[in-house]
């Protein structure tokens, strides 16, 4: 039955009333604005958009039960109008003109015009949230996501001794300098599925010795057959990492490539076989490929997955066929893809982003890469001898010294490194208490010391000690944790590679994240992968989305690569609203705190990436079409 909805609620809620007939599906006129020119046939038009248009429907009464003032009130003014003839859609409409009520109580059918814009919208479309996900600190990370992925690569500095320090033998400490190289390696990862990388070490398991796994997922298999039969060679090939990504009742693309194959002309039983025939088998067929196939390199097949994957591992029973008396000998490698359109096997990639360091800039442990420069969290200070130190109680300590150094820059509590001494308690109570050689900062701003008393118990010997050290070229040095972090601005070249680092495009499938350098950075990964950062506009023309952007401080927002916008999040988020053309918050207006234009979603999928300060956007595509 005929009905429609205006301002959220439906003809079908009015007893007695009676929806005659809907408006048709019409595409809004345009406005053009037309030229002539003296001299020239025809006319130019310009394209001005669409028009706003008139939808006409009509309606009746079938009794006199219908309340004349709550109908008056429901149809006028402006309001969203859902049509029972496309009931997926909605439009932004306003009743002007007026309503023959009379006519409606005679029973007489009559017309209601909404005025309405020229595009339609997606009705109950849901708002998806894209956030970036935050691996752990590490110096090698490894991502195993099956598609693009987009990140920004977090560094910190490191410090590192090759032996643990003692007054007796000084261990150098080491931090990252001259440069910060960071590489980001692929693997083997084919389209959107996933291929036989050599680190899959499960991936070739074989009976016999005649198989062996080669660079990049490349099988050898070489065989002699010396008996009086056809012999049948096995090798089980599992597909073990395809268990929580593989999807049941999916057709996959199965790419199987040869190289280096010998068989001998006369030897007519030759076939390779990808046989999943077993009680846990995945797929519904196998496949074959008989001696003209595998000199022909590269084979395309497509396989269904069975509706029910639970407890299967995707095996491949790999056997060939040879005939008595003959050598078979070639090369293989398989791939398995949901991608349909994609047929070239992505080699392995590399890329090094390198952050240059100016001559005498290192980082330390706790040092990072920030938006405005180089954060210091650490200060590096060597000792001549000259140092105020006092000397401190003894507690029961009947070994070791303690004596202690004030210096107000330190953080209280705060970590630290030495060249002579390992770090041991923090706090003055701890060690104070206990028996060992160390140092550590206190709960106060300074340096404790604990020294063996053969070497150092009084200040005399310390300062001598201390001034010896200094004299044979290797002085006690204090690598220590700064109360208030230090900021060292960038050159023009660190902000670029900083931004680099802000906006990584990765590779798909594995990425391998890490250093070569000497001393490896400490590095994390913030990221989305490129379906979980999709924004799908399910409409024909150009949407007007919606932008709950959460966050603190400045940030770029890009779409589908290029960047948009610029926005300054001061208090938890900002509204980016492209069908308002106004950035807000509640009922504060925000558009001082925004630069660049107001999105516009392309048909399809869009991509919606970001740099800094951002940590969650939620986006209404407002999916449209006329």
């Amino acid at each position: 039955m005929n009905h429609f909805i205006f301002k959220e609620k439906s003809s079908k809620d009015i007893k007695g009333l009676l929806v005659v007939s809907l408006p048709m599906i019409v595409k809004p006129p345009k406005r053009v604005e037309n030229i002539e020119i003296e001299g020239r046939d025809g006319d130019i038009n310009i394209d001005l958009g669409y028009q706003s248009y008139d939808k006409t429907l009509s309606i009746c009464i079938l009794n006199n039960e219908v309340d004349i003032n709550e109908l008056i009130n429901w149809l006028d003014g402006s309001g969203i109008l859902v049509l029972s003839n496309e009931p997926d859609k909605y439009y932004e409409a306003e009743i002007i003109e007026e309503i023959d009520f009379d006519r409606l109580f005679k029973f007489e059918p009559t017309e209601i015009v909404f005025h309405c814009q020229p595009f339609k919208y997606l009705k109950d479309e849901k708002t998806v949230s894209i956030e970036y996900i935050q691996t752990e600190k590490s110096e090698d990370i490894i991502i195993t996501d099956a598609t693009r992925i987009y990140g920004k690569i977090n560094v910190e500095g490191n410090t590192k001794q090759d032996t643990e320090p003692t007054i007796t033998n000084s261990a150098e400490m080491k931090n990252c300098n001259n440069a910060i190289n960071i590489k980001i390696k692929n693997k083997n990862i084919f389209g959107k599925g996933l291929s036989t990388p050599k680190e899959n070490k499960k991936f070739w398991e074989t009976i016999g010795s005649d198989v062996s796994a080669l660079e990049d997922g490349w099988a050898r298999f070489t065989f002699n057959n010396s008996s009086t039969s056809t012999r049948y060679v096995n090798a089980f090939s599992k597909f073990s990492l395809f268990r929580n990504i593989i999807k049941a009742n999916t057709n996959y693309k199965i790419i199987t490539e040869f190289r280096n194959v010998q068989i001998d002309d006369n030897d007519n039983a030759s076939y390779f076989c990808l046989s999943s025939n077993y009680a846990n088998e995945c797929f519904t067929k196998n496949i074959s490929y008989y001696k003209d196939k595998l000199k022909t390199a590269k084979q395309i097949e497509t396989l269904s997955t069975k509706a029910n994957l639970d407890n299967v591992v995707v095996l491949f029973r790999n056997f060939l066929a040879i005939s008595p008396g003959h050598t078979v000998s070639l090369e293989v490698r398989i791939c398995v893809t949901e991608d349909l359109e994609t047929e070239n096997f992505i080699e392995p990639e590399e890329k090094i982003i390198s952050f240059p360091l100016t001559k005498g800039q290192v980082l330390r442990k706790g040092d990072y890469l920030a938006s405005d420069g180089i954060h210091h969290k650490r200060k590096r200070f060597a000792l001549d001898g000259t140092d105020i130190w006092q000397l401190g109680g003894t507690g029961n300590n009947t070994i070791n010294q303690r004596f202690y150094l004030n210096k107000n820059f330190l953080k209280s509590n705060g970590d630290l490194t030495c060249n002579y001494f390992k770090q041991v308690y923090k706090g003055s109570i701890d060690i104070f208490n206990n028996d060992v050689e160390g140092c550590n900062i206190s709960n106060g701003q300074y340096i404790q010391l604990k020294v063996n008393k053969e070497i150092a118990s009084t200040l005399e010997e310390l300062h001598n000690w201390i001034r010896q050290k200094k004299n044979e070229g290797n002085p006690l040095v204090f690598e220590c944790e700064l109360d208030k972090e230090e900021i060292e601005e960038y050159t023009e070249e660190q902000k670029n590679m900083y931004n680099e680092l802000q906006n990584v495009s990765l590779y798909q499938g594995y990425n391998y994240i890490s250093s070569e350098d000497e001393v490896k950075p400490i590095i994390q990964l913030r990221y989305i992968s490129n379906e979980k950062a999709t924004i799908t506009n399910k409409g024909l023309k150009n949407s007007k989305p919606i932008l709950k952007i959460f966050g603190n401080g400045e940030a770029d927002i890009y779409l589908n690569g290029i960047q948009i916008f610029k926005i300054n999040i001061d208090d938890k988020y900002i509204i980016v609203d492209s069908k308002q053309q106004d950035a807000y918050k509640e009922d504060i207006l925000k558009n001082r705190q925004m630069q660049g234009n107001f999105p516009e979603l392309l048909p399809g999928e869009n991509i919606i990436t970001w740099d800094n300060n951002i940590t969650k956007i939620e986006v209404l595509a407002n999916s449209c079409w006329l």
